[in-house]
């Protein structure tokens, strides 16, 4: 069934008006029949009788042939150049990119181009189909999302067979979606900081933001407003120039990002691995790091690209340029006087 354009009747609606006009009704008892406007029904009568189409209609004549005749040509009319979505999309996680910037450079393209308010619309109404963690608007090089996996990893003693369970620790960078595992012993303050260096290094930059869970080795005091950071995560972050805002508590999509980078890492990585036995957490380790550079060279299904080209053109340039030092931990401990 051809689609019905917006402010025009139906194409079962427009037989019925040519029916009931042949069969000598007055165009105000057509128009109550269909339940549209006399004047509605006087210009599609018109539109027929320019055309010379009468009732009854030729059997052979479909819906979508009765749509040629009637609207010859309105599909390619006034046809304008689409801008590019997927582009522009891209473009808006750059620094102060504005829709309003690159509207101008479209129409400076394609002067015969949408207007703001349509192309802006066009845009929205695009972004309203692609999944929440890719949908949401984030900066280049301004988040990083991390998180410990629910699930574990077991690693086998050569020696005695004992199996100890390994934490997965997950990063993912906002804009680009690319995404750093890691796997660790415990998750502890150290192995914490730790790991956050090594999420730098690997991405040869620092962000802006550290967007960590609510657990114990980031905030000592939860807060949906003014949390309490753990004073040595708060001075590892400062030594790279970052800003730690915890997640709020019972608010999912202040975290969409790293629950969804979870969500891929367990399926994608964690599930492929399940049959392999570990001996080593370095075993581990380079199994995982196999595994995450098919994820991020893996082209989105929605977008251009993949997790590692945004990276390299859009978050990594913005990252802040890492310290000559990796930062070393201190010790913190409260003492009374006397």
């Amino acid at each position: 069934m051809p689609k019905k354009k917006k402010g025009r009747l139906s194409m079962r609606k427009i037989k019925e008006i040519l029916r009931l006009n042949g069969a000598g009704l007055s165009k105000r008892q057509i128009a109550k029949s269909v339940k549209a406007s006399p004047s509605t029904v006087s210009v599609h009568l018109s539109r027929a009788e320019e055309v010379g189409l009468t009732w009854p209609l030729p059997e052979d004549l479909g819906e979508e042939e009765l749509m040629a005749i009637l609207y010859p040509q309105t599909e390619n009319k006034n046809k304008r150049p689409m801008p590019d979505l997927k582009y522009i999309h891209r473009e808006l996680k750059r620094k102060s990119v504005t829709l309003q910037l690159l509207w101008e450079e479209y129409i400076n393209q394609n002067p015969d181009g949408y207007r703001y308010s349509y192309f802006c619309e066009l845009y929205y109404d695009w972004r309203q189909k692609l999944d929440l963690p890719l949908r949401q608007s984030h900066k280049a090089g301004e988040k990083v999302f991390v998180d410990f996996a629910g699930q574990t990893m077991q690693i086998v003693d050569r020696k005695t067979g004992e199996v100890t369970p390994a934490h997965i620790f997950i990063a993912v960078l906002g804009a680009s979606n690319y995404t750093f595992a890691r796997g660790v012993f415990s998750c502890d303050l150290e192995n914490w900081v730790l790991l956050h260096c090594q999420v730098f290094e690997c991405f040869g930059g620092a962000p802006e933001i550290i967007v960590p869970d609510n657990l114990r080795t980031a905030v000592t005091k939860t807060c949906r407003y003014e949390p309490d950071i753990n004073p040595s995560f708060q001075e590892m972050a400062e030594h790279y120039g970052c800003a730690v805002i915890p997640g709020r508590p019972y608010k999912p999509k202040d975290k969409a990002k790293a629950e969804n980078a979870v969500l891929f890492v367990e399926r994608q990585i964690l599930a492929r691995l399940r049959n392999q036995t570990f001996f080593s957490l370095e075993e581990l380790n380079n199994a995982i790091d196999e595994e995450l550079i098919d994820l991020n060279e893996r082209p989105f299904q929605k977008l251009e690209g993949s997790r590692k080209s945004w990276f390299e053109t859009v978050d990594k340039p913005a990252l802040k340029p890492l310290p000559l030092k990796r930062f070393e931990l201190a010790s913190w401990k409260s003492l009374l006087v006397n």
